[in-house]
């Protein structure tokens, strides 16, 4: 029987989409980890809307979620949810934000004008950066652009706005 319903919790996890965000665009270690070492960008989004109001704090623990997997199904799930918004606590600096689509996989649209603001990394290429900038130049509701430059005295980042 467990092995029963824990093939079911797995087959739904994998129908499962995650959306992650942070409350942190100047964290150099974000930077370094999800856009390529300072070479890719953010975007930067508004969330006053109906798309972001799903969306859920990590929480940040060194207990790893325990889930019982002879609770009833609805349970099940809903507590399988909540362990996909708690990870260690080494990642607390992270600040994340998660919307949890249960049967969500793939690409989903967002409101464009949820678009606010493109950050172009600070070691991003020069065609890198004409592209994005294009991209932006391009779009109906034109975001704001910024470009990430790492501090001169201290360790981060400076985000500056700049012209299409």
């Amino acid at each position: 029987m467990a092995e029963v319903v824990q093939k079911n919790f797995m087959d739904a996890r994998r129908r499962m989409g995650v959306f992650s965000m942070t409350e942190d665009k100047e964290n150099i270690l974000l930077w370094s980890h999800y856009a390529a070492y300072h070479n890719g960008f953010c975007i930067e989004l508004r969330t006053d809307n109906t798309f972001f109001s799903r969306a859920r704090h990590v929480d940040y623990d060194m207990v790893l979620p325990c889930l019982n997997l002879l609770e009833p199904w609805d349970k099940l799930i809903k507590h399988g949810v909540a362990g996909l918004l708690t990870k260690a606590r080494n990642w607390a600096y992270e600040k994340e934000w998660r919307i949890i689509d249960v049967d969500g996989v793939g690409a989903q649209k967002y409101p464009s004008e949820a678009l606010s603001s493109v950050i172009l990394g600070c070691k991003m290429s020069p065609d890198n950066k004409k592209q994005v900038k294009e991209w932006c130049g391009a779009r109906r509701l034109r975001p704001t652009l910024y470009e990430a430059k790492e501090k001169e005295q201290e360790f981060g980042l400076d985000i500056i706005p700049i012209s299409c």
